[in-house]
């Protein structure tokens, strides 16, 4: 008689243990289902179904534009690009410095080349790549001449231009060819005697440019150009120069340069083309070397900024420029000193495109702007179509202080080239190292500004970027889905 009391005990604890595990288990799965995370979701990183694509011609002048392909995966998914360069086969490809943007500008280095773009998908569950089809051989602009077919005929003979003095840049032109398209270009420069005679050509020096130097004085010059196309090659060669004197116009010179003639812009002032800078002629204590700075002004020439990172002989006109003119200050530095020397404005620059289509063809709401382009409200752009980031600039570029804010202008256009007004854009850092401001709207030119404010920790180092993605979208639609448009872009930065 006297276990009874026990067992009874014992068994009222053990019911009384049992309620507890099933309290327990009963609260943990609660818990569990009303945070999802039961049952568990699967994470899945960005994989290519459709490879990335790029579209317009491969010919030296003219812009690619590059496609991401379709990808499946956890969403957001955002997008990077890198342009590469391969050889004719489409293989042994290699990145091209810089050309991270959805559009590439093809110029005279990639003639002879065939590019692709590498595409790289990011989600919060990670990474992955995928690269487009290779384009054909890149063809050189112009010289087509009248087409034809069979090997390359030159009927035009390749000239040189440029001041024939030590210190000088000389720049060949291919001249006019006909036979069977593309033709791509390759360039000898040769050096002859006085008379133009007895000429050999110059070890290394195969690129368009040609900078005059030391051996070049008491020589006369002229370039060779080897055209190719699949039927075969041609050589033709330009008639030399004058003699080459030596800088200061054969006295020697000496002193800090000194410009006798300004620098000059040759190329067409239209959206998509390349322009290109001569030095000029100058006179001064050898060797001289020289550096460029494009500037942006008004329409009537005056009011010019430097365009940050253009700092090199060509420059490509983009949408940024239309409207107003450009200029080149060519800097000329000896031991002696340096100096400095304008060129003349272009031409007020002009928006590439094919003529606009008739205006009974035109979207709903197809305003002209003063500068010819055609500006849509986005909610003319067709669901067959899409919003691109055509444009996207930071100023300062590089960023060197985290007390001033960095102004970011982004411009978009549609697939079918129409500036698009009324698009809302979002732009924030990635991390985030700056504010983020709300999303706006794209003004008539397409084009809307943003400022943001570098936090405490964004970095100022020489030669680190910082990250920004962008979307574009039509209001209403989902952020990702509709006619929107992502691109991953970048700021410099550096110690102030």
């Amino acid at each position: 008689m006297t276990n009874r009391p026990r067992a009874r005990s014992r068994s009222r604890l053990t019911s009384m243990l049992a309620g507890s595990v099933v309290t327990v288990v009963a609260f943990v799965l609660a818990v569990l289902f009303a945070s999802g995370s039961a049952p568990a979701q699967t994470q899945a990183a960005p994989s290519n179904t459709s490879l990335p694509t790029v579209s317009g011609s491969a010919v030296a002048g003219q812009t690619l534009t590059a496609s991401p392909g379709s990808w499946s995966g956890d969403t957001p998914i955002s997008f990077s690009y890198q342009w590469l360069r391969c050889n004719a086969g489409g293989s042994s490809c290699n990145p091209i410095t810089g050309e991270t943007g959805v559009h590439r500008l093809v110029d005279n280095g990639d003639v002879g080349s065939t590019l692709r773009v590498r595409v790289t998908a990011t989600n919060s569950s990670g990474s992955t790549s995928a690269d487009s089809n290779a384009t054909s051989v890149v063809a050189a602009s112009g010289g087509g001449g009248g087409g034809g077919s069979g090997v390359p005929a030159n009927s035009t003979a390749p000239s040189v231009s440029g001041s024939p003095v030590q210190g000088q840049k000389l720049t060949a032109s291919p001249g006019t060819w006909t036979g069977t398209t593309p033709i791509t270009f390759t360039y000898q420069w040769q050096r002859c005697d006085a008379s133009g005679a007895n000429c050999s050509a110059i070890p290394g020096e195969t690129g368009i440019d040609r900078l005059v130097d030391a051996g070049d004085v008491g020589s006369t010059l002229r370039v060779q150009v080897t055209a190719t196309n699949t039927a075969g090659s041609n050589n033709a060669t330009s008639a030399v120069t004058a003699v080459v004197t030596a800088s200061g116009g054969g006295s020697g010179g000496s002193g800090a340069p000194s410009n006798s003639s300004p620098p000059a812009v040759t190329g067409s002032a239209v959206q998509g083309q390349t322009l290109t800078a001569t030095t000029g002629t100058w006179a001064g204590k050898t060797p001289i070397t020289f550096t460029d700075q494009w500037y942006r002004c008004d329409a009537n020439g005056n009011n010019c900024v430097a365009i940050p990172g253009e700092t090199g002989p060509t420059r490509v006109v983009d949408s940024g420029d239309v409207g107003s003119r450009l200029k080149v200050r060519i800097t000329a530095k000896n031991s002696a000193g340096t100096t400095t020397a304008d060129s003349a404005p272009t031409s007020v620059v002009t928006a590439s495109g094919t003529t606009p289509p008739p205006s009974g063809n035109l979207p709903a709401g197809a305003i002209t702007l003063a500068n010819g382009k055609i500006s849509i409200p986005v909610t003319s752009v067709p669901e067959d179509q899409r919003l691109i980031i055509d444009s996207v600039r930071f100023t300062p570029n590089p960023v060197r202080s985290r007390s001033d804010p960095i102004t970011i202008r982004i411009h978009v256009v549609d697939t079918r080239g129409y500036w698009v007004r009324d698009a809302l854009v979002f732009v924030r850092s990635v991390p985030i190292l700056t504010s983020t401001p709300p999303e706006a709207l794209t003004a008539q030119n397409g084009a809307v500004e943003f400022q943001v404010l570098p936090r405490a920790d964004f970095p100022l180092k020489n030669g680190y970027a910082v990250q920004f993605f962008v979307r574009a979208r039509k209001g209403g639609d989902d952020p990702l889905a509709g006619v929107s448009a992502r691109r991953l872009v970048q700021v410099r930065t550096a110690k102030s």
